[in-house]
């Protein structure tokens, strides 16, 4: 008998005490170091937000040309004086060394212009697994209104044959 009294009594001692309980905003005193870190952050966050929209980024997925050959995606970040590429290869015959570029123009052109300096294209190197990557920085700037390719090509010694083509398309938030 006595513990059916005391069930109530508990949960109305308990309704009272969380009531008690108040979740109240209050402002937490931070060091001037903390302070300044936290404003130089929300600076950079927008600077970079700043950044995206005046120099896009871009992606793009290479196909093998003709059925035969590796697949390559590339992800590109443009800035104001440079542009950073990324491409990942898979499928690629293990071993092999591949030249790759982003070309301005569209994959159906025969040899379209390279964007930057083309020795600033590490070529790839294709392990085991038939996997490789690279990354180049290019001094160059991507025009918003441009259309661009990344070539893969079938060594250094045939650079006229392509073995993969992609279009670059134009990306809200691409990730390495």
């Amino acid at each position: 008998m006595q513990t059916r009294l005391m069930v109530p009594i508990l949960v109305a001692a308990m309704t009272g005490w969380l009531a008690a309980c108040t979740t109240e905003e209050r402002d937490v005193d931070t060091t001037p170091a903390v302070r300044s870190a936290e404003e130089a952050a929300d600076a950079q966050g927008e600077a970079n937000v700043a950044l995206q929209d005046t120099y896009p980024a871009w992606r793009a997925t290479a196909n093998p040309i003709g059925n035969a050959g590796p697949n390559a995606e590339a992800i590109v970040r443009g800035g104001a004086r440079a542009t950073t590429i990324h491409v990942d290869l898979d499928s690629g015959e293990s071993g092999a060394t591949y030249p790759w570029h982003i070309h301005s123009g569209d994959c159906g052109d025969a040899q379209p212009p390279v964007v930057g300096a083309a020795e600033a294209y590490p070529p790839i190197q294709v392990g085991g697994g038939g996997e490789g990557d690279a990354e180049a920085t290019i001094d160059a700037t991507l025009d918003p209104e441009g259309d661009y390719i990344l070539n893969v090509h079938l060594s250094p010694a045939r650079l006229d044959s392509i073995v993969a083509c992609g279009e670059l398309v134009q990306s809200s938030s691409p990730e390495y």
